[in-house]
């Protein structure tokens, strides 16, 4: 979970089963509940130990699930659900900006998080954040025991940052837009939450490190600092500081957030039916939505093979076309004797660089049967 959430630790229904566990690098951005954390919203992931990196398979047949477990974890949610479900009091607030600088200060001992134009900075103490120059509007927000949020905002004027420009070995940012990285570490994401990560390479003479992200100073940042940025470009700088505020080295490096949400659209039917003879059938559909910057489309299209005795010896194929040369397709040989009744699905992904509409084309076959049709998704 994310610092800032941490309250909802204390609203966990008691269980002997439940043990908290430090999040890998980049794996905290991963899970089903990044989705909530981009827009906000509380979350935190309850899951089997040692099954972090599970995913489903065809072998999650009913009797291998953990039943127990699922028991568990659903009363686990319900309980807390009502802890939190329950009126206590709402934290207060203040917050300012003084000569670029971030200040705040809250009633008792909640952690704030700070939200820069949208881009949530995570749990951070008061003073530690400057703002660049040009107008900005602040947030600040914590929690209270039971879930109760308050929240306050300013507008102010920034100030001119610029980190130093002296290089060294002293610090690498480990991931990024970088030459000779591998893919899993290049500045490409389409998950909520990055965490700002560095490596030292002689920490035992580094006093402090400081960020930069898009040009905000972060004081004193913590290495894997949790931030979610709003979708677009963006830059982050570490610098490692020895004594005396001597720097030991900086290092730079570019990344982009890609609105992750994905929608699932229904692509069509394919059906090839061999009872007395072959009948092939094709009905697509038609979506028309408002267009969304980074929203990806899944297109699946269902495939229904229903094999008889009547025909054999024949191939039989289903089709998708998508924009942009993409194909999926699903063919096999009709072997006599054998029953080779099957169902299945085809697709591809779309992820629409503006509005217009998109069309994909869907087939099947089997012999001297064919059906075609064709499905559209129109953005506005």
């Amino acid at each position: 979970m994310l610092p800032q959430h941490r309250w909802i630790l204390d609203a966990l229904q008691p269980s002997a089963c439940i043990e908290e566990t430090p999040a890998r690098l980049l794996d905290v951005a991963r899970g089903d509940e990044h989705a909530f954390r981009a827009a906000g919203i509380p979350a935190l992931r309850l899951y089997e130990r040692d099954s972090y990196t599970v995913t489903h398979t065809p072998d999650d047949r009913p009797e291998r699930l953990n039943y127990s477990l699922a028991a568990e974890c659903a009363e686990i949610v319900a309980g807390t659900a009502l802890r939190i479900d329950v009126a206590g009091e709402v934290p207060e607030v203040d917050l300012r900006i003084e000569n670029g600088t971030v200040v705040f200060r809250t009633s008792g001992d909640t952690p704030v998080g700070v939200i820069v134009d949208g881009t949530s900075l995570g749990v951070l103490p008061s003073g530690s954040v400057t703002l660049p120059g040009g107008s900005h509007v602040v947030q600040a927000v914590t929690y209270g025991h039971t879930g109760a949020r308050a929240v306050a905002t300013a507008t102010g004027e920034g100030v001119v940052i610029v980190p130093p420009a002296v290089s060294g070995s002293g610090i690498t940012i480990p991931w990024g837009d970088k030459t000779g990285q591998d893919d899993a570490h290049r500045g490409d994401f389409t998950f909520a939450t990055i965490p700002l990560s560095y490596r030292l390479d002689r920490p035992e003479e580094v006093v402090r490190v400081d960020g930069y992200l898009d040009g905000i100073l972060i004081r004193d940042l913590e290495e894997g600092q949790t931030v979610i940025p709003v979708p677009g470009p963006h830059s982050f700088t570490a610098v490692a500081y020895g004594t005396d505020d001597a720097v030991l080295g900086t290092d730079r490096t570019d990344f982009s957030l890609r609105n992750a949400w994905m929608i699932e659209l229904d692509g069509g039917l394919l059906q090839i039916d061999e009872t007395g003879g072959v009948i092939c059938s094709a009905s697509a559909r038609t979506y028309t939505y408002n267009y969304t910057p980074g929203e990806r489309y899944h297109i699946t299209v269902g495939c229904d093979y229903q094999d008889t005795a009547d025909v054999f010896l024949q191939t039989a194929e289903f089709r998708v076309d998508g924009p942009g040369g993409q194909k999926s397709e699903y063919r096999f040989f009709d072997v006599p004797v054998l029953n080779d009744s099957r169902r299945g699905e085809i697709g591809f992904w779309l992820e629409p660089k503006g509005p217009g509409t998109y069309h994909w084309s869907i087939s099947c076959s089997e012999g001297d049967g064919r059906a075609a049709e064709t499905g559209s998704l129109v953005l506005r």
